[in-house]
C-alpha cells in the first residue's frame, strides 16, 4: 500500500518538476513507472487498478499540456479513462467521488487538447452535474442526462451515496466546489471565441467559487501545496482578462479594457513575486494585455 502511494506522489511531484525545467523526461519517466507497475497488479486489486488508471491519465494529459504531443495512443488514453471512471459504478468499498470527478476533468483536457472540444465541453458539463448531484442539488434536465450516464438513477445515486458515507471527505461539499469551479473556468474558457458574453459569465462565476471557497477553507487553495489549484486558478484569471479585452474591442466600452487590465496585473504580480515556474503562459498572455492596455491609452 505504501509502495502505492509513494510511486503516486512521486508522479505528481515530477509532473510539476518537468513542467518548471522545461523537461518532459521527468513525466515520461513516471508514465512508464505507473503503467508497469499497473500491469503487475492481481485481478481483484479493483481500488489500485482505478487509481493508476487515473494517475496515468492526469499524467498523459500533463505531458500533452506542457510539452505539445499526446505521449500515449489515444486507444490507451480512452482504456485508462474507462478504468479510472470505474469507481462511478461501483458499489463496494472502492467507490471513489473525487477520483471519478477527476478522471472526467483529465480527459476533458485531453479531448481539449486534441482539438475535440465539443466531447470536453461535455466532459466538463458532466462534471458540474455530478458534483451538483452529490452535493444534493438539484438538477435540470439537461445534466439529469449527463448525470445518468455515470449514475443512471436516482437508486443508483443513493446507493453510490451510501457506500460514500462515512468515508473520509467522500461527501465534502467544499471539495464538490472545487470541481465545480475547475469545471466552470474550462467551459468558459472554451467559449471565449464562441460565444463571449456565456464565456464572461461563466467565468465570473467561476471566479466567485473559488474566492468563497477562499474564504471559508481551512486549507490555502492559493498558496503551499495546492499548486494545481492555484495553476488553475490563475489561468482563470488569464481567462478573464482576455475575455474582456475581447469584449472592449467590439464594444470600445472603456470598463471592460480596465477590467482586462486590472485582472491581468493580479496574475502579473502574483507570477513576478511567485516561485511557481509552470504556466508560463499565463504570466505571458497577461503581461501582453498590459502593454496592448498601455498602447492604447498613449
Amino acid at each position: 500500500m505504501y509502495y502505492n502511494e509513494a510511486v503516486f506522489l512521486l508522479a505528481e511531484a515530477n509532473t510539476l518538476e518537468a513542467a518548471e525545467k522545461g523537461d518532459p523526461y521527468l513525466i515520461s519517466e513516471s508514465i512508464d513507472r505507473l503503467v508497469s507497475n499497473y500491469r503487475k497488479l492481481r485481478s481483484n486489486e479493483l481500488g489500485y487498478k482505478a487509481r493508476y488508471c487515473l494517475e496515468i491519465l492526469e499524467a498523459s494529459t500533463a505531458y500533452f499540456r506542457f510539452f505539445g504531443r499526446q505521449l500515449l495512443p489515444k486507444g490507451d488514453i480512452d482504456g485508462y479513462f474507462a478504468g479510472a471512471i470505474k469507481t462511478f459504478n461501483s458499489n463496494d468499498g472502492f467507490a471513489d467521488a473525487f477520483l471519478g470527478l477527476r478522471a472526467l476533468l483529465a480527459y476533458g483536457l485531453n479531448k481539449e487538447l486534441s482539438g475535440d472540444k465539443d466531447k470536453a465541453e461535455e466532459l466538463y458539463s458532466t462534471v458540474l452535474a455530478l458534483a451538483k448531484a452529490l452535493s444534493g442539488d438539484e438538477l435540470s434536465d439537461a445534466e439529469h442526462e449527463l448525470a445518468k450516464q455515470y449514475l443512471p438513477s436516482s437508486q443508483a445515486l443513493k446507493k453510490f451515496l451510501y457506500f460514500l458515507d462515512g468515508r473520509k471527505d467522500q461527501l465534502n461539499r467544499e471539495k464538490f466546489l472545487l470541481f465545480r469551479a475547475t469545471a466552470l473556468s474550462r467551459l468558459g474558457s472554451l467559449k471565449i471565441r464562441d460565444d463571449l458574453d456565456k464565456a464572461l459569465s461563466l467565468l465570473k462565476e467561476a471566479r466567485q467559487m473559488f474566492l468563497n471557497m477562499r474564504s471559508a477553507s481551512k486549507e490555502d487553495f492559493f498558496g503551499g501545496a495546492m499548486f494545481m489549484q492555484r495553476m488553475q486558478y490563475y489561468k482563470l484569471l488569464t481567462d478573464i482578462s482576455e475575455a474582456c479585452l475581447l469584449k472592449y474591442e467590439r464594444t470600445k466600452e472603456r470598463e471592460h479594457l480596465e477590467k482586462a487590465v486590472e485582472t491581468a496585473k493580479e496574475v502579473a504580480v502574483y507570477y513576478a513575486q511567485s516561485k511557481d515556474g509552470l504556466v508560463k503562459d499565463s504570466y505571458l498572455k497577461a503581461s501582453l494585455i498590459i502593454a496592448l492596455y498601455e498602447d492604447i491609452i498613449r
